[in-house]
């Protein structure tokens, strides 16, 4: 820290331009998370692909089960992953619904009656009402774990 800059001449609360600019910066944040998140089903749900593709011509049971377990650990890589990314989107709109209210953001004509969301919760994934991106991504993943296990004991076990 630079000598001549004491405690007491820095700012006690930040600006408006830094409020703004931490505001940016934490949308595009959440932009960049779940840009991630989808690119990991869409890594998952290529590899269930190519698997069910080349599981119809191939018939050796070891090639099944692999193939098949590789899909459902990536699917179970894919949960975590979403899982995670989710808690931490909550953890962003909480801070940009704060920063929003020190900018006086939710007046009446501009953002008024916005809420922070609530927390995680896996009882909330069925909740078809208020499906969430999220959750569907989740749900997409457990899909393919349930259909790559099926499609190892269908194929794998004769």
């Amino acid at each position: 820290m630079n000598e001549n800059v004491t405690n007491s001449t820095l700012p006690k609360t930040p600006d408006d331009n830094t409020l703004r600019q931490q505001l940016d910066l934490q949308w595009r944040d959440h932009i960049d998370i779940r840009e991630q998140t989808w690119k990991a089903l869409q890594m998952v749900a290529l590899l269930f692909v190519g698997y069910i593709g080349s599981g119809l011509k191939v018939s050796d049971r070891l090639a099944i089960w692999v193939g098949g377990l590789t899909c459902m650990l990536a699917a179970c890589f894919g949960i975590a992953v979403t899982v995670h990314h989710r808690k931490a989107q909550i953890e962003k709109f909480k801070f940009i619904h704060n920063l929003e209210e020190k900018l006086g953001l939710h007046g009446t004509d501009l953002l008024a009656g916005l809420k922070p969301p609530s927390e995680f919760r896996w009882a909330h994934l069925l909740n078809f009402r208020n499906l969430k991106t999220p959750q569907f991504i989740l749900l997409m993943h457990v899909a393919i774990f349930i259909l790559a296990a099926l499609y190892v004991m269908v194929r794998g076990g004769k």
